[in-house]
């Protein structure tokens, strides 16, 4: 360490004080002092001189233990710091048999944590008197029973909920918590994401716990404002969306961004439910450009937007679906491509697909001959003899395939 005492100034002096300053720190040679971690050096050696610097360093230098090997009978080093990490590790594996993978059990969550007292549950919580087992049995079969996609939080005691009620993307975070007064459980929800859909799909959750006589506690309904106006077209019989405003959502699909892309196909996926909208719709030939946006994206998330437009197009837009040339090719690809995906995304676009087939083929003979020479029925049958696909889309290919061999006769 190099002290210099005051600090220099920067700059020519300008009167005789700052010069004889300026002279002071210039003679003054710069003191050594050396940081020593070993023992204290005797006050004989303090002076700062080249011995003792020396004497200084030699101390940080014994100071510093070198690291000790303990030599196993096989001939393998054991390092003394992995040695006090293992002791100090909390983490610990259950596996008896060996080569198998062992589940990783954190001695620290071996029950359900609670929760510190300088925080509160959220709005939305209940308490329930069950074991553990019992719990998670129902959280199981809220995945199974509802329309959910359902994700285990690495800890053990957390659940992320996905749904898709009326093309809205919502998402709702459990968290299993013990109280500490009792051996009751409180389980507590959280909004990740959603808008006005979350609260309904909270009270299906909610329901059904109470109906397997876990929740004693009502549900909460929260009536406000949700963020969209009331539409009015109902009123005039006539009214018709004009035909440069379905242009605008259209040319959003060409865009080079992303996120315009996605906002596009969310605008037009609401457009198709819109009676006023069908013949701006049809004039800008929608469908077609859907389905060509359809066939060169990449992304899980624009396609999804993709296929709920052409989901909500069912039906007004039928023959011109099947008119393209590539929309029914496109739609059985994308749902060949969601096979054993775990993604909720992913599985959403693909459950998408196969109820724009399934209306599809049960709509007329002429489409489902034309879906069986696509392979439609061969991919659903794929799906649904791997039980490692999602259940709600091994059901649905299981109503594609039934579409596909009824007789209309």
């Amino acid at each position: 360490m190099l002290d210099f005492g005051e600090p220099v100034r920067r700059g020519m002096p300008t009167n005789p004080s700052e010069v004889a300053v300026s002279n002071y720190v210039r003679e003054e040679q710069p003191t050594y002092r050396s940081m020593s971690v070993g023992q204290p050096m005797s006050p004989l050696l303090s002076t700062p001189t080249e011995k003792s610097e020396q004497a200084g360093f030699r101390n940080m230098r014994s100071a510093v233990q070198p690291l000790t090997q303990t030599v196993l009978p096989t001939g393998k080093h054991f390092d003394v710091f992995q040695k006090k990490d293992a002791k100090a590790s909390p983490w610990t594996t259950t596996s008896t048999t060996p080569g198998a993978p062992a589940p990783v059990v954190a001695p620290g969550f071996s029950g359900a944590p609670t929760l510190p007292h300088f925080l509160s549950y959220g709005a939305d919580h209940f308490s329930c008197s069950t074991d553990v087992g019992t719990l998670r049995q129902t959280f199981d079969a809220i995945a199974i029973s509802l329309d959910f996609y359902m994700e285990l939080e690495p800890e053990g005691w957390g659940y992320v909920f996905e749904s898709y009620p009326e093309d809205e993307h919502v998402m709702i975070q459990a968290r299993i918590y013990q109280e500490s007064q009792t051996t009751d459980f409180v389980v507590d929800f959280n909004r990740m994401k959603g808008g006005r859909q979350y609260r309904e799909e909270l009270e299906k959750i909610w329901t059904f716990f109470t109906k397997a006589a876990l929740c004693k506690k009502g549900f909460k309904k929260v009536s406000h404002f949700c963020g969209s106006l009331p539409e009015f077209e109902d009123a005039d019989e006539n009214f018709q969306v004009d035909k440069s405003t379905i242009g605008l959502e259209v040319e959003r699909l060409r865009s080079p961004f992303l996120d315009v892309r996605r906002a596009g196909a969310q605008l037009l996926a609401s457009s198709f439910t819109n009676k006023a909208a069908q013949n701006a719709l049809t004039e800008c030939n929608a469908v077609s450009i859907i389905v060509d946006s359809l066939r060169q994206s990449s992304d899980d998330e624009f396609d999804r937007c993709l296929t709920v437009a052409l989901r909500n197009a069912l039906g007004a837009f039928n023959r011109d679906i099947c008119r393209h040339p590539d929309a029914l090719v496109c739609l059985v690809s994308k749902l060949d491509g969601c096979m054993n995906q775990d993604a909720p995304t992913k599985v959403e676009v693909g459950r998408n697909c196969a109820r724009i087939l399934i209306a599809l083929a049960s709509a007329d003979e002429e489409s489902k001959e034309l879906i069986r020479n696509k392979r439609g029925g061969d991919v659903a049958k794929k799906i649904l003899s791997d039980t490692r696909n999602n259940a709600h889309l091994i059901s649905l290919s299981r109503a594609l395939c039934t579409a596909l061999t009824a007789s209309s006769f």
